[in-house]
């Protein structure tokens, strides 16, 4: 028998193809078989291979389950909260940030193509789309899955793109949760592929941010963010002790009087909203973010950049961020978003509060 590192990705496709057609293994082995001898070729599996070779080539990114979307709910959406239900991406799926996160990719895609033909005529862009990425699990997650999505449409030209990061890592634990750690993923997609890095200290004393955007280690990145198309970026519940910002509130007192006498619901790349506005941060430390909550507004009500943000589980405990996501939905002062991309718990939640909230 031939050992499965040893098939080749044509031969993993014709296993795939045949089994999620619905043949089963037996069926699968034998007609792979016979495929691979007619064509003279001296390989062959047993039946026990077919399942590990279906499952040897999702690890290697050849299939991505697509997730359909529940237009019921978002519906629901357009008549309580007045937002476009084409603006409403909800998978039909529960607890399951993979996939939540698989539907982003879809909708990033879509927006790419969009801004890709606004851009031809663009002196300055020539046709490039530019992606501002944001930190966190969630975000690594769709740079990874982003990825390989792109690499899957290389059959057709892609535009040419660049990646910004929106902020700088701070946790020397965990750096791969970092955007400019996520630029690896990109590597090789495209020769004329650009990366701008926000580099920098993580946290800055708020009376000093705005002299901070301008040292020359983090101006150039603030100068070139305008250019950005598409943003992508998840939220995280203040009360998930699993949040970066809850962390960095105990790390390093970020914010410690604002806080502690505001009621923060969650945040936004480290930037903070109660259930009305955003809070803003002006003793003690802060961290360096490309964007405040207000600018992201002002932006997305001008039309001049797409924010998709990503509301799904908690990657850690699976715990829905309905309670993060309901003052981005009701609150005009925060509405930073073009996009949501969510589960159905999420949405339920929202529309329909537990009693306990």
């Amino acid at each position: 028998m031939t050992a499965l590192p040893d098939l080749n990705d044509s031969q993993l496709m014709d296993i795939c193809t045949l089994f999620l057609k619905g043949a089963g293994p037996v069926q699968t082995q034998k007609a792979c078989n016979k495929l691979w001898k007619d064509q003279g070729l001296a390989v062959k599996i047993s039946r026990e291979q077919v399942n590990r070779a279906v499952q040897l080539a999702v690890s290697r990114g050849y299939l991505r389950l697509a997730p359909p979307y529940e237009e019921h709910l978002a519906q629901r959406f357009e008549d309580r909260f007045q937002h476009p239900r084409e603006r409403i991406h909800i998978a039909s799926v529960r607890k399951s940030l993979d996939h939540v996160v698989s539907a982003a990719v879809d909708v990033v895609l879509g927006l790419i193509d969009e801004h890709a033909e606004k851009n031809r005529d663009d002196p300055e862009k020539g046709g490039r789309v530019h992606l501002g990425l944001g930190a966190g699990r969630t975000n690594m997650l769709f740079a990874q899955l982003l990825a390989q999505a792109l690499r899957e449409k290389r059959r057709k030209p892609l535009p040419p793109l660049a990646f910004h990061a929106l902020t700088s890592g701070f946790d020397a634990g965990a750096p791969e949760k970092a955007p400019d750690a996520f630029f690896g993923y990109f590597q090789n997609i495209q020769p004329d592929l650009r990366m701008i890095g926000l580099f920098g200290p993580p946290l800055v004393k708020a009376s000093e941010f705005k002299k901070a955007r301008q040292r020359q280690i983090t101006r150039d990145s603030f100068d070139q963010r305008d250019k950005i198309d598409i943003v992508v970026t998840a939220l995280a519940s203040y009360t998930d002790p699993h949040g970066d910002l809850k962390r960095l509130v105990e790390l390093a007192s970020v914010g410690s009087k604002e806080m502690d006498v505001r009621a923060v619901v969650g945040d936004v790349q480290y930037c903070p909203f109660d259930a009305e506005k955003p809070v803003k941060i002006r003793s003690g430390l802060r961290a360096m973010t490309l964007f405040e909550i207000d600018e992201l507004v002002e932006r997305v009500a001008a039309q001049s950049m797409d924010v998709v943000l990503v509301s799904g589980p908690c990657r850690v405990c699976d715990e829905s961020r309905y309670k993060a996501l309901t003052p981005l939905v009701k609150s005009p002062k925060l509405k930073m978003w073009s996009h949501i991309v969510t589960d159905l718990t999420t949405a339920e939640k929202v529309l329909d509060p537990p009693p306990e909230a």
